[in-house]
């Protein structure tokens, strides 16, 4: 099947040039790593084979010269590839700054391609999905530009000890043996176990109309405070809470934030380490949204609360303070179009927080009650 569209000897040729400006030599400490030393032609079978001294990689691969390409010539198949630290003495962790790759014969596009990092513990720590449909030709291309959900960060990410990738084709006729690896960008190659944080756990959940946010740690040393960062584009992030860190804590900890009031939209959450050296690392980024809706609230001069655009059902409305204390509570059931809410003549002015959940609404936001 690779050899449809290109002749073998052609494309042997063409290959072996192209080495001389895609990939540095095998076996660099850093910089860029080819994948051209995998073994035996075929390398199919179950587990992992050695990559050079750097990685093992899993058995779904066929080398040709100074690429890999996946070994499943199943039309329309989904493939995963797994590339690890080699592990022992050689590398236990490094900083994945890139990967090159290449369509075999033509140009197509790819409607899944995600790429899940793991550290040393086997713990996610990096998560990149499309956000739409990417276009792969013959020319070797930086998955560093591909139009994932969360960017690619520039710095890469670091203390990284595996890389799995999902890849499928958007044409049910082309199978995964058309995607070519050419190389993987590398740097700040360790032998050392990942210290000072071991993060077992990074959730963000919805909870009411807020969000919480969960973290799990197995081991702390040396670690000055934890930043939840928060983000409604997944590139600017911005701290929303900080706790302080262990300086010695073998067992690790539990740690827990409610987002009281999160956008309508999506939500990106993002857990960063600060270390008492002032080295700062980031973690895996967790996404909640909030599907805006057409329901609207705001405040009226007549000392009442507008709600416009509900469809008939059951809904819980809270209004609170701005230090969070729940003011009133109502119930409002059955009721479509507009609803007015006259609030009690001792109702002070000011500025509020109003939640509205019910009949797949879940909304809040300030509003200025006058």
């Amino acid at each position: 099947m690779r050899n449809t569209y290109l002749p073998r000897t052609f494309l042997s040729a063409l290959l072996l040039a192209s080495s001389l400006f895609l990939h540095a030599q095998s076996g660099t400490s850093d910089g860029t790593y080819n994948f051209s030393a995998l073994g035996a032609e075929n390398s199919g079978g179950t587990g992992f084979r050695k990559q050079g001294d750097k990685f093992k990689v899993s058995n779904v691969f066929t080398q040709d010269r100074t690429t890999m390409y996946a070994n499943d010539a199943t039309p329309g198949a989904t493939e995963t590839v797994i590339i690890k630290a080699e592990g022992g003495t050689k590398n236990k962790t490094f900083t994945f700054k890139d990967l090159s790759l290449r369509n075999f014969g033509q140009n197509t596009t790819l409607d899944v391609f995600t790429v899940t990092l793991r550290n040393y513990y086997g713990v996610e720590i990096g998560r990149l999905t499309l956000a739409s449909p990417q276009s792969l030709d013959v020319y070797a291309t930086a998955i560093s530009s591909f139009a994932f959900s969360v960017p690619f960060p520039s710095g890469g990410f670091a203390d990284v000890s595996e890389i799995q990738i999902d890849f499928h084709y958007a044409d049910a006729g082309i199978a995964p043996d058309e995607m070519t690896f050419n190389n993987i960008s590398i740097a700040n190659v360790s032998n050392a176990v990942p210290l000072p944080l071991t993060l077992v756990e990074f959730t963000a959940r919805k909870e009411g109309t807020g969000v919480r946010v969960h973290w799990v740690t197995a081991n702390e040393q040396n670690v000055d405070k934890h930043v939840i960062e928060h983000s409604t584009d997944g590139i600017r992030f911005a701290p929303i809470a900080s706790f302080p860190g262990q300086k010695n804590l073998a067992t690790g900890s539990n740690y827990s934030y409610f987002h009281a009031q999160p956008e309508s939209g999506k939500n990106y959450y993002r857990l960063k380490e600060v270390d008492v050296d002032g080295s700062e690392r980031s973690y895996v980024v967790r996404t909640v949204d909030f599907a805006k809706s057409a329901v609207t609230v705001s405040g009226s001069i007549h000392g009442s609360v507008v709600i416009k655009g509900l469809s008939a059902g059951p809904y819980a409305l809270e209004i609170a303070d701005m230090s969070g204390q729940v003011v009133l509570k109502n119930k409002i059931a059955n009721v479509s179009g507009d609803y007015l809410l006259p609030l009690p003549a001792t109702f002070s002015h000011g500025t509020y927080i109003i939640s509205l959940s019910g009949n797949g609404v879940s909304l809040a936001q300030k509003i200025l009650l006058q």
